[in-house]
């Protein structure tokens, strides 16, 4: 198919080609790109919560020393109960993101219309 080209126009043929391959190799470094944002995005995304649940039970333990237990109770409990629900909700919704991605299985091959003849 490609001897064709070359008919027509000397070299077209390994232009094709090497416009192709440049193409591919753009394509695999923007995903490579968008992959390491993403990684950073979700670190930079764990550690804020880190600090704000360490923040949250520090000053719930503050405040239950302080002659406020119940208030430092409630405050620290509610923290767990957060952190809990988001780390089970993120991950249920991580799941759902994923199968929707998910190519469809039925799917083998696309079909390529039909050449037209001269």
């Amino acid at each position: 198919m490609l001897a064709e080209y070359d008919d027509i126009l000397p070299g077209l043929a390994e232009r094709i080609v090497a416009m192709t391959e440049n193409d591919l190799a753009h394509l695999h470094r923007q995903q490579a790109t968008m992959l390491a944002a993403e990684v950073r995005e979700r670190t930079i995304g764990q550690l804020g919560a880190i600090l704000v649940t360490l923040g949250a039970l520090g000053a719930s333990v503050w405040i239950a020393i302080s002659g406020h237990p119940l208030t430092g109770g409630l405050l620290g409990g509610i923290t767990l109960i957060g952190i809990v629900t988001i780390l089970i909700g993120g991950r249920d919704y991580l799941l759902r993101k994923l199968d929707r991605q998910a190519p469809d299985p039925k799917v083998t091959h696309v079909k390529k219309p039909p050449r037209k003849r001269r």
